[in-house]
């Protein structure tokens, strides 16, 4: 059963319900972000989306691939600047100047993880962001994602990563046929891998 996890802002309390532009999302997510604008073009520039496999451009390096893609967004960075996106994703600093070609899931979802961050939106949503990550890439993430909350950023992901999850969310929500079966609050009881392993992962016909 995939989970999302819902990370709020910092200097903000999570809420029950998310607000992407003038109108709710329709999923509960635990934190609120506003635009005053009605038009969603405006809505878009304010959110940076990780899909779970990322198109990149696999003739390009990874320092050309960051610049393009800021470039179609209205962003510039100064190489220094990606690279230390670069290497707060955990992307080792030979790999910067290598095409995509030959780098593996991983080094790609690492380019693209770094990419979402330089964009500096007030909402970040990651499909399964930590896909083909290895343990240690897994947790440099983690400290990405809550260096965006410091800064007063939001971050909505779905994963199926509990340990992940509870490591960095403000808030969990569980799906099931698509619909949101439950969901539970950092400061809830009941909040630890363990638990909600034991509560949400149970085979289904255990479940009925």
């Amino acid at each position: 059963m995939p989970c999302w996890a819902a990370m709020a802002p910092a200097s903000r309390p999570p809420c029950p319900r998310c607000w992407a532009s003038s109108n709710p999302l329709p999923a509960a997510c635990g934190w609120t972000a506003w635009t005053r604008s009605p038009t969603p073009g405006k809505a878009r520039a304010r959110l940076a989306y990780l899909p779970e496999n990322v198109a990149l451009y696999e003739h390009l390096s990874a320092l050309e691939n960051a610049d393009y893609l800021l470039a179609l967004a209205g962003q510039r960075r100064s190489q220094a600047t990606i690279g230390e996106a670069f290497a707060a994703a955990g992307l080792q600093r030979d790999a910067w100047a290598q095409r995509l070609a030959g780098f593996s899931k991983g080094m790609r979802q690492k380019v693209a993880i770094a990419v979402a961050t330089l964009r500096q939106v007030p909402v970040l949503l990651l499909d399964e962001p930590t896909s083909g990550l290895d343990p240690r890439a897994i947790a440099d993430f983690n400290r990405l994602v809550s260096s965006v909350r410091e800064r007063g950023g939001a971050v909505l992901m779905v994963t199926h990563d509990l340990l992940g999850a509870v490591d960095v969310a403000d808030r969990l929500g569980f799906l099931e046929n698509g619909r949101i079966a439950d969901d539970i609050g950092a400061g809830d009881s009941g909040f630890d891998v363990r638990t909600l392993h034991a509560r949400f992962a149970r085979p289904q016909d255990e479940a009925a």
